[in-house]
C-alpha cells in the first residue's frame, strides 16, 4: 500500500509535490482497476465450475456433489478478496482526487469547483461583498477545504470578524504546525470520501445539536418502561409457551394489543426524545471517524491542544460516546424493518431505545455542540494549513500590540494568479492616515484597495498574506467597494452609501482602529457637495484615529493632501503602446495627470 510522506519542511514546489503524489495515486487506481476486473473474471470462472460440479453431481451421476465444496468456497473466498480490491481501488481514487483538487489550487484552476459558503454570507455586513469574501471564485471558496460542515462555518466567521491579538498569534503557530501535514490532510480527506455519500461534507450542524442536547427531558415517568419490560418479558414467555399450546395465541394476541396502545400512549414523548437528531444516524458515524482522526493527534501549538482537550475530557476520547448514540439511533430506527416490525411491538423495542437516547442525552447531551463545535474549528486551522502549504510565497504578518497602522510590503491580491500578481508597496500610520489614489480607469485602483482588505482579512484570521512581509496593528474594516442601489429598500447608491458610511462610522467609535477602503467616495451626488462631503469626512476619520485608502476620479479631491498633513496622494497610470492602452498597476506618488475616459470609449466604438 502507498503511504503518504509527512512533509517536516517547505523546501519545495507545492505544485510539484502535489503532481507528484497524483502520478503515484493515478498509478495505484489503474493497477486496482486492473486486479479488480482480473478477480471478476476468475469470479466468474470459479462460480461456473462450482455450477458445473453441481450439475453433473445432481443429473450426471457421475460425480459426488461433495466436490462442489472447493469451489463453492473458492468463490466465497474469491468474493472477499474482490471486496478489498474494491475498497483499495476506492481509497485510491480517493487520495488521486486529494492532490488533483491541490493541484488545481495550486495552478488557479479552483474557481467553481468548491463550496462558495454563500449560506453563511452576512446580510449588510461591512465588507463582506466588498472585498469578495463569499461567492464563486470567492476567498471562501479557496480557502475552504474543510471536510465538515462546521469547519466551514468556522472559518465563515473568522472570515467576517477579526480576532483578537491573543487569538490571532496563537492561531498562527497553529497553523504553522498544520502547513507541513499534508498526510494529516489527505487522512481526513480520505475519511470524510469513505464514510459520506459522493465525498461531501459532513453536515452535522452543531446549532440543531445545542438545542437537542440542552432541552429538557420528555421521559421522566419510570413506569412506563417498567411497564415495558414486564410486557416484554410476558410477550416472549408467552410466544414460546404458545409455540407448545396454540390455545395461547389468543392470549398473546391480547398482549400484542395492549404493545400497541401503550405505543400509541407513548408516541409523542418518543418522538419528542429523537426529534431534533433521527435524521442523524448516518452523520454521526462520519462525526466519530473524523472527531478520532483529529484527537489522536499530537499537536504541540497550544490552540490546538485547547480545542483538543474538548475532544477528549479527562484524557478520555469522546468517539465511544458518540458511537454508542450512533448504535443507539440506529437501533431506534430499526423497527422501520418489516422483518424487524414484529418483533419491535413484541418487546416494545422504541420504547426501551428511546429511554436509552433519553438517558445519553442527560449524561453528555450538553457536551456535543462543544464537541462539533471544536471539531469545527480543528477543521477550519487545518483548511488554512493547507492554504499556507500551498503558497510558500506567502508569509505570516507581525501584529503589533496598539496604535492603528498597518505596512504590507509588495503585496499583492491572494485570488490573482501569482504569474499576473502585480505587488505593491503600502504603508499607513501617524505620518500618513489616508492614501487618496487617483488614476484612470482600469488602472488598478480598486484592486489595490481590495488586496489591502483581504490580506488585512487573512492576517487578522491567523492565516499568511500575499505579501513579503506586513506588520499591522489590530484593526476592524469598513469598506465601501460595493456599494448598489436598492430598489426593494428605496434606497439610492448615495442613500446606500451615506448609510454604510454611518455604520461604519459608529463601529470605529465602539472598536479597535478602523482601516477603511472607500471607492469613488460620494460619486453619487454633484462636484460641490462631494467635495465638502469628502473634507467632512476626512477630518471625522482622523478624530478616529482611523487609517485607509480613498480612491476617486475627481481630481478636486487629491486636494485634501493640503488640507491635512496626514494625507498623501498616490496614484495609478496607463500609456498608449501601439495604438492600445497598456497599465503597469504600479503604484506612484502624488496625483495622477491624465485620463483614458475618451480613450476608453472610442476603442468601444463611440464617436467622441
Amino acid at each position: 500500500m502507498t503511504t503518504e510522506p509527512n512533509v517536516k519542511e517547505i523546501h519545495f514546489s507545492p505544485g510539484r509535490y502535489y503532481a507528484g503524489r497524483l502520478a503515484v495515486w493515478e498509478e495505484a487506481v489503474k493497477t486496482a482497476v486492473a486486479r479488480y476486473d482480473r478477480a471478476a473474471n476468475l469470479r466468474l470462472g470459479v462460480f461456473a465450475v462450482a455450477l458445473g460440479t453441481l450439475a453433473a453431481a445432481l443429473w450426471g451421476g457421475w460425480f459426488h456433489w461433495g466436490w462442489t465444496v472447493l469451489p463453492a468456497g473458492g468463490y466465497a473466498w474469491l468474493c472477499v478478496w474482490h471486496a478489498g480490491i474494491l475498497r483499495a481501488q476506492r481509497q485510491a481514487e480517493a487520495k488521486a482526487a486529494y492532490y488533483r483538487e491541490g493541484l488545481d489550487r495550486v495552478n488557479d484552476r479552483w474557481r467553481g469547483k468548491g463550496r462558495s459558503g454563500s449560506e453563511w454570507r452576512p446580510e449588510d455586513h461591512l465588507y463582506a461583498d466588498d472585498l469578495d469574501l463569499f461567492g464563486e471564485g470567492s476567498l471562501f471558496e479557496r480557502l475552504n477545504t474543510a471536510n465538515t460542515v462546521e469547519g466551514g462555518r468556522a472559518l465563515a466567521s473568522w472570515l467576517c470578524a477579526p480576532a483578537p491579538r491573543e487569538e490571532v498569534l496563537e492561531r498562527q503557530a497553529a497553523i504553522r504546525e498544520l502547513r507541513s501535514m499534508d498526510a494529516f490532510r489527505a487522512k481526513a480527506f480520505l475519511t470524510r470520501a469513505a464514510s459520506t455519500p459522493n465525498g461531501r461534507e459532513t453536515s452535522l450542524d452543531a446549532r440543531r445539536l445545542e438545542a437537542w442536547g440542552a432541552r429538557p427531558s420528555v421521559l421522566t415517568a419510570g413506569w412506563p418502561r417498567t411497564l415495558a419490560r414486564a410486557l416484554a418479558g410476558l410477550n416472549l414467555t408467552c410466544l414460546g409457551a404458545a409455540l407448545l399450546w396454540s390455545e395461547l395465541l389468543v392470549f398473546l394476541v391480547w398482549l400484542l394489543v395492549i404493545n400497541w396502545g401503550l405505543l400509541r400512549y407513548m408516541r409523542g414523548s418518543i418522538l419528542d426524545a429523537v426529534a431534533g437528531l433521527d435524521r442523524e444516524a448516518a452523520e454521526l458515524a462520519t462525526l466519530a471517524a473524523q472527531v478520532r482522526h483529529f484527537e489522536t493527534q499530537p499537536f504541540r501549538a497550544p490552540w490546538l491542544r485547547r480545542r483538543q482537550d474538548i475532544l477528549r475530557p479527562g484524557g478520555a476520547p469522546v468517539t465511544a460516546h458518540i458511537h454508542r448514540l450512533h448504535a443507539l439511533l440506529y437501533r431506534y430506527e430499526a423497527p422501520n424493518n418489516v422483518l424487524f416490525a414484529i418483533f419491535g411491538l413484541l418487546v416494545l423495542w422504541r420504547i426501551h431505545a428511546a429511554y436509552a437516547i433519553e438517558a445519553w442525552r442527560r449524561e453528555h447531551g450538553g457536551q456535543l455542540a462543544g464537541w462539533v463545535q471544536a471539531l469545527g474549528t480543528l477543521d477550519a486551522a487545518s483548511a488554512l494549513g493547507a492554504y499556507a502549504f500551498e503558497r510558500p510565497d506567502h508569509v505570516f504578518p507581525i501584529l503589533r500590540a496598539d496604535g492603528a497602522a498597518i505596512e504590507i510590503v509588495e503585496g499583492g491580491h491572494p485570488l490573482l494568479p501569482p504569474a499576473t500578481c502585480v505587488r505593491n508597496t503600502v504603508r499607513l500610520g501617524p505620518d500618513t492616515r489616508i492614501l487618496i489614489v487617483s488614476g484612470s480607469n482600469m488602472s488598478g485602483k480598486s484592486t489595490l484597495l481590495r488586496a489591502v482588505g483581504v490580506n488585512t482579512v487573512l492576517a487578522l484570521m491567523g492565516s499568511p498574506v500575499c505579501a513579503r512581509g506586513m506588520t499591522l496593528s489590530p484593526a476592524q474594516i469598513g469598506a465601501t467597494i460595493r456599494i448598489q442601489d436598492s430598489i426593494q429598500r428605496g434606497m439610492s447608491r448615495f442613500s446606500a452609501e451615506v448609510d454604510r458610511l454611518s455604520r461604519i462610522f459608529e463601529a470605529a467609535r465602539q472598536g479597535p482602529p478602523l482601516l477603511f477602503l472607500f471607492d469613488e467616495i460620494l460619486h453619487g451626488t454633484n462636484s460641490h457637495d462631494r467635495q465638502a462631503g469628502a473634507k467632512a469626512l476626512a477630518a471625522r476619520l482622523l478624530e478616529l484615529n482611523a487609517i485607509g485608502l480613498l480612491t476617486t476620479h475627481d481630481l478636486a479631491l487629491t486636494a485634501l493632501a493640503d488640507a491635512f498633513p496626514s494625507v498623501t496622494n498616490v496614484h495609478f497610470q496607463d500609456h498608449v503602446e501601439d495604438g492600445e492602452l497598456q497599465f503597469d498597476y504600479k503604484m506612484r506618488p502624488g496625483v495622477v495627470r491624465k485620463s483614458n475616459a475618451l480613450a476608453l470609449m472610442r476603442r468601444a466604438g463611440l464617436d467622441v
